[in-house]
This record gives C-alpha cells, structure tokens and sequence, in this order.
C-alpha cells in the first residue's frame, strides 16, 4: 500500500526535517513540502501525522505467534516463525511457553 504522509515534522537526519512524504512499495519515494508532492502523493492512502513528529526509518510492531511449537522439529520450525514475521517487518514478538500459553 502507498502513503502520503502530510502535517508532520519529519526527520530526514542531521538536523533536517520536511512537512511530507510519499511511500511507495515500502520505500520513501520523495520528500518535501504538502505542494512540492501533491502530485507524486495522488492515489495514496492520506496519512495526516497531525504535526507530529515522524522518524522513518523506526519500525517495531508487535506479532504473537498464532500456534504452539511442536515437540519435535523446533529449530526448523522457529526458523520459518522467524523469516515469516521478519519479510512482514514484525521485530517483537511474544513467546509461548512450554503448555502453547502466550506469556
């Protein structure tokens, strides 16, 4: 899904900030003004940050996982859990314990 974030203070590093951004395909596609990409940001879903301050670049959602373990094959198994949550930009997760209880 793409995004025109607008109404933001966002930082682009050393001490630089712009109002808005358009991203595309996960990826900043520009940066500037509301006006300078009102073109670029046309068919995006509007994101108005409501003046906040915006830092790209920090993601951390949270993912669960949806089954228990098996008993047997563990490392192969968290290994897939791994990769899945990691293309799916999830960076925290909630462990279950040995009964499948998330803790």
């Amino acid at each position: 899904m793409d995004f025109f974030v607008v109404n933001g203070k966002i930082w682009q590093g050393k001490g630089r900030f712009c109002q808005a951004l358009v991203v595309r395909s996960g990826r900043i596609a520009a940066a500037g003004t509301e006006e300078a990409l009102e073109q670029e940001g046309r068919g995006c879903m509007l994101l108005d940050c409501g003046g906040r301050t915006v830092i790209p670049g920090i993601f951390d959602p949270y993912g669960a996982l949806l089954e228990p373990p098996p008993p047997k094959g563990l490392s192969d198994w968290l290994e897939g859990q791994l990769h899945q949550l990691a293309r799916a930009g999830v960076v925290a997760m909630q462990w279950p314990d040995w009964e499948g209880n998330l803790t």
